[in-house]
């Protein structure tokens, strides 16, 4: 895009809100650890991409039955268990998703997300910035919220604690109440920096 398309955007930013981000690998996190060995193998990658071809030739009801007692799916709402079920398991999905994992993993292993982050978001200071953490996900533990919190301590910088009892974790879009819990959220967020700015988008 032109320089003069980036600042006409640029300047009818008022919001940003990250939902569950996943801004470093989390070293006290013993499955995302055992995730994080396993996608480093890669005959491991051609042998999950076969398995999910492996699980395609079963009926979709057992197939579903299979993904949901594994607890894959639980939880899921009907359309994304059922995409899950099927187009999900295609040997090209899978070696597609495991290959991002493995780049996620390697791209933020090093990565100090307080240091990183802070200063990109403490030099856009006309726009409103907000997190949104889980308390159940290991991919945005709370003690990097924390670790957020005190490098980016100006006021529009906000976090939110999940209520545990509904299981949200960071695939909330695949569940009804976690998509319309963070729909509502998110609303609010922005719906408050518009109403707080000095500079109504024209």
């Amino acid at each position: 895009p032109s320089a003069s398309h980036h600042n006409g955007w640029r300047r009818r930013l008022r919001s940003v809100v990250c939902a569950t981000p996943f801004l470093q690998t989390n070293k006290r996190s013993t499955l995302q650890r055992t995730l994080d060995a396993l996608v480093r193998f890669w005959p491991l990658h051609l042998l999950a991409a076969l398995l999910g071809d492996l699980l395609r030739l079963l009926p979709l009801a057992i197939r579903s039955w299979v993904l949901r007692n594994a607890g894959t799916t639980t939880g899921m709402a009907p359309h994304a268990a059922y995409i899950t079920s099927t187009d999900m398991l295609r040997s090209s999905m899978v070696l597609n998703y495991v290959g991002m994992g493995h780049s996620e993993f390697d791209d933020l292993a090093a990565v100090d997300a307080a240091a990183r982050w802070a200063p990109v978001v403490e030099k856009q200071a006309d726009v409103d910035v907000s997190f949104m953490f889980a308390t159940s996900d290991h991919w945005g533990p709370t003690w990097q919220r924390d670790e957020l919190r005190d490098a980016m301590p100006r006021p529009r910088f906000a976090t939110f604690d999940i209520d545990k009892k509904h299981g949200i974790k960071h695939d909330f879009p695949t569940s009804e109440f976690g998509s319309r819990f963070f729909a509502k959220k998110v609303a609010e967020e922005v719906g408050r920096a518009l109403a707080a700015t000095a500079h109504p988008i024209k």
